[in-house]
């Protein structure tokens, strides 16, 4: 009986303590997701807002000045500089995000690209072909900006269906043949 006392008068504590070790566990898992999600949604906006709506403008808003892109791109103008080269080209162009993961400061997008090129893209005159394309990215973010990028598309698949690739790359000239290697 005594036994069955001390259980009723200690279950109280016990269960307060469980509940503190269980709120204090909860908390620290909702401050490390709380900045990922954050970094999710300037990666969504980047795409749904500035791309996608042709507002260059937000750049500004997520991209860090102290962003250093490819060929040494820097701040929002210079991230801006390849998207500006694709809608000029291909007017339509729409990013429809597939897959959006964060951990941490990374977030991970993997996108489908679809429009049709109308204008001059990197030296390559108007097809008027319609192309759509994979490619993925690893955003940094810091203070809620990017501030590193990098990018994987699949450039092969879209210049094939540019026209100004085969897409039997055996029809290739200034090939060597086996006997010449």
């Amino acid at each position: 009986m005594y036994l069955a006392i001390g259980l009723l008068v200690a279950a109280p504590i016990i269960l307060h303590a469980q509940s503190k070790t269980t709120d204090t566990n909860t908390k620290r898992m909702e401050t490390m997701i709380a900045p990922a999600e954050k970094n999710k949604a300037v990666i969504r906006k980047l795409y749904d807002e500035s791309f996608n709506k042709r507002n260059l403008a937000l750049l500004e808003e997520l991209i860090s000045p102290e962003y250093i892109g490819v060929g040494d791109s820097r701040g929002p103008q210079g991230f801006g500089e390849a998207a500006r080269a694709l809608v000029a080209a291909f007017p339509d162009i729409q990013w429809k995000v597939q897959e959006l993961l964060a951990e941490g400061d990374k977030v991970f997008i993997w996108w489908k690209v679809e429009g049709k090129q109308t204008g001059v893209f990197q030296g390559i005159a108007p097809t008027g072909k319609t192309v759509s394309s994979d490619g993925m990215a690893i955003y940094t973010l810091a203070d809620g900006l990017v501030t590193q990028t990098r990018v994987f598309t699949d450039r092969l698949g879209f210049l094939q269906q540019l026209g100004v690739l085969p897409t039997d790359i055996s029809t290739l000239t200034n090939r060597k043949s086996n006997s010449d290697q």
